[in-house]
Order: structure tokens, then C-alpha cells, then sequence
């Protein structure tokens, strides 16, 4: 697997990593250190291998990949290179599109003869229309968004198997020349035994007040995540419930915005920014919550992905507030396990926010069972891997010796310890 991030707390592939080993897959995970992380671990029969690098410098590169210099590939071919030269493998799973081109020229370079999978987690070219990097200097000056959606028809066409996260991003990528039999579904839903057991391993410490109703929204801070239609909801709300709280837990590039927001909007008493958190933490926050929150802008991108916490939401039973992103639509009608607002229309987000404050406990608590059923029945991990299944089968278990061996010898050449 080729990923451009820490791998420690991406859920998603987290995992495909458990499903594929315990399929009999022996799968190793190319990725990045920002300087906090083991260079070299094994997690639940996998290799991790880190490779250091400067977060800001390396997110600036990634920005530029698709012009000339390609200095992101050039770096990625580099790394993964001098390891797949000692390492034969049957397939390269790149996650995301920025890393389907470094897996499309090491597959060329090295002369590989192997299976090349694109695992989309998302529509990254139009998520880069709502990130805050691409909407300021330097930014807006490296990013081509123009030449990313280019690159992407150009890069799939070349890819084995596509993999993406949600129904509705099945037809965009067929429009755009996928044949369906390339196409797999991998869906972003929960594992209910690995999110639960990592919980276990500890709470959040924060003491909420008990006199407060608290609403809470767990992820990223950036444009496209509609926070600021909830803190104008809030204005409203307020008034009718003054306990109202909302807790953030997460941080992101737009979050000096949204404080100085919480000031002018006189909030300071209904916002509490509770910074960035472990994953075995979040468990924690939304147990402690009366309601959850998914308020995304209904744009080309949230049209077509889905958040993990909806479903970490739904499996602990929480009533659930989303915009109307058509998947996250698409499913709360279904389950009936909480209310859709208009994207962006905050006099209607202050409505539903204050239809479900003012609903019973019993009421509430049936809209969260509502969802915890439905995990348990559709929205789970098991369903998910059946897509890893199609792509790679069950792997045969005679492996010898010598390969254990020729492994261990190939990193100390690579000069990996």
C-alpha cells in the first residue's frame, strides 16, 4: 500500500490492513513521518514502514503533482522505488488519486508486472475547490484544479481496479471512462470491534457541565465543512436554549477563523473547541453528547464521499444532524435516525438543531436506535470488506521460509531498519 499520510489513525485503512491479513494477504504500507512516529512497526501482521519528511514542505509538493517537475512523484519513486526494488509484490494499492500517478511510474519504471488499485477515498479535484490551502497564496498559485481533473481521467484509465467509498461516486467515475467491471465498492462504514476495543483504551478529559445540552462535531476544520452555517444556527438557538453547547473536537486550517467567528457572534459560552484528540478518545466525546453533527457544504465533493462518523455516530446510538449531501441524505432517510438540513441555510439548520434539543430523551434515544440497527444490519465494516474480497480473493498460505527471510535482508539493503 502506497499512503501519504502517518497511517497511524486512518481509520479506513486501518481497516482494509486488518481484513486483508487476516484474509492471508502479507501487506505492507508505505507512508510518511512527521517526526512523531516509529519508523519501522508491525501492526496486526502488517509492515508499517515510515518515511520521514517535513509536513509543510511535503503538503506544498503534493500540491504541485501533475505539473513539470513532478517533484511529489520524484520523491514518492524514490522511497517506494528503492523498496519494491528488493520486495517483488503482487499488487500496489495506491490510496487516493495524488498517489495513483507514483504508483502508475513505478509500475512503469520498475517494470512490474502486477495489479495497480486506486482506492479514491474521495473527488479530489473538487475537494480542492473548497480547501483553504488552494483558496489562498501559495496555494491558489501551485494547485491546477483545472489540470487535476485532467490527470485524473487520464490516470484511471491506466488503473486495474478503482475502488471508491460510496454509491453515488459510482457513476461519476464510469462517466468518466471507468468500465464497470473496474469498478469496486469499498464503503466507508465502521468496524464495530476496532472502533469499540480502541475506545476502551481511554476517555476524554474534559468534565461537561451536566446543565448543558451538548451537540458535537467530530473531524477537520476547513471551508467545506459548513461549521460556520452551525455557529449562525446558533444565534438562534441560543435564545430559545441558552445551555446549548457545541463541541468541536478537531482542528484544521480555518480554525483562527471560526474562533474570531464565535466571538463576533457573542458564542463564547455555546462553542467549545476541544482541539485535536486521540482516536481511542472519540468514542468518549460522542457518548457524552445528547446529539451529533455532520454539517457539511453540499458541494461536487460531499456529493460524492461519506464521513466515517456518521457511522461511529450511529453505532453508539446518537440521534444525528446532517446537511443534505446526498449521501448523507440518502441514508438518514432510510434509517430515520435523525433530521437533514439545507446545506449552507443556517435559519434551517437553527430549526432542526432546536427540533431535536427539544425532544424527549425516549425520543431521541429511539432516533439513536434507529441508527445503532441499522449499523449492525448494512453500515458495518463486514459489508465493506466483501469489496476487498472481489479485488483480491482469499491469498494462499503457503509462504516459506526464504521469503521471511529475503524480506528482512531486502530492507537492510534499502536502508531501512
Amino acid at each position: 500500500m502506497l499512503l501519504d499520510n502517518e497511517f497511524t489513525g486512518d481509520m479506513r485503512v486501518e481497516n482494509e490492513v486488518m481484513s486483508l491479513t487476516e484474509m492471508g494477504h502479507r501487506v505492507t504500507v508505505l507512508c510518511l513521518n512527521f517526526g512523531s512516529s516509529k519508523q519501522r512497526e508491525e501492526y496486526h501482521g502488517a509492515t508499517i514502514i515510515r518515511f520521514p519528511v517535513n509536513r509543510k514542505t511535503h503538503k506544498r509538493r503534493r500540491g504541485w503533482t501533475g505539473n513539470s517537475p513532478d517533484f511529489f512523484v520524484r520523491w514518492w519513486c524514490r522511497k517506494a522505488g528503492d523498496y519494491l526494488m528488493n520486495h517483488p509484490t503482487d499488487a500496489i494499492h495506491a490510496h487516493d488519486l495524488y498517489m495513483l500517478p507514483v504508483a502508475l511510474k513505478l509500475k512503469k519504471d520498475l517494470n512490474l508486472d502486477m495489479k495497480l488499485v486506486a482506492d479514491l477515498h474521495e473527488n479530489y479535484p473538487a475537494a480542492l475547490e473548497n480547501y483553504s490551502f488552494t483558496n489562498r497564496f501559495p496555494g491558489n498559485l501551485l494547485v491546477r484544479i483545472d489540470r487535476w481533473r485532467v490527470n485524473e481521467k487520464k490516470w484511471l484509465q491506466d488503473a486495474d481496479t478503482v475502488i471508491t467509498v460510496i454509491e453515488e461516486a459510482l457513476d461519476r467515475y464510469s462517466n468518466l471512462g471507468v468500465s464497470r467491471d473496474r469498478l469496486h465498492l469499498v464503503p466507508n462504514y465502521v468496524s464495530p470491534e476496532n472502533f469499540l476495543r480502541e475506545s476502551k483504551a481511554g476517555q476524554p478529559h474534559i468534565d461537561l457541565p451536566e446543565r448543558h445540552y451538548h451537540a458535537c462535531y467530530i473531524g477537520g476544520f476547513d471551508l467545506h465543512r459548513g461549521l460556520e452555517t452551525l455557529f449562525q444556527a446558533l444565534t438562534v438557538v441560543k435564545k430559545v436554549v441558552p445551555n446549548y453547547r457545541l463541541l468541536l473536537v478537531g482542528s484544521g486550517p480555518n480554525q483562527d477563523k471560526l474562533i474570531n467567528l464565535q466571538h463576533e457572534l457573542g458564542l463564547d459560552e455555546n462553542i467549545y473547541f476541544a482541539g485535536w484528540q486521540p482516536s481511542h478518545t472519540l468514542a468518549g466525546f460522542i457518548e457524552k453528547s445528547d446529539a451529533c453533527l455532520v454539517p457539511h457544504l453540499k458541494t461536487e465533493h460531499t456529493d460524492h464521499t461519506i464521513p466515517h462518523k456518521l457511522f461511529h455516530y450511529m453505532l453508539l446510538k446518537k440521534p444525528v444532524i446532517v446537511s443534505n449531501c446526498a449521501p448523507l441524505q440518502r441514508i438518514m432517510e432510510n434509517v430515520e435516525c435523525g433530521f437533514v438540513f439545507e446545506s449552507e441555510n443556517s435559519e434551517d439548520a437553527a430549526e432542526k438543531l432546536l427540533a431535536m434539543a427539544q425532544m424527549t430523551s425516549a425520543e431521541r434515544d429511539r432516533f439513536g436506535m434507529h441508527g445503532h440497527r441499522a449499523v449492525q444490519k448494512k453500515y458495518h465494516w463486514g459489508v465493506s470488506e466483501e469489496g476487498l474480497r472481489e479485488i483480491y480473493g482469499i491469498a494462499s498460505t503457503n509462504e516459506s521460509d526464504e521469503s521471511v527471510e529475503s524480506d528482512e535482508s531486502g530492507l537492510s539493503q534499502s536502508g531501512i531498519p
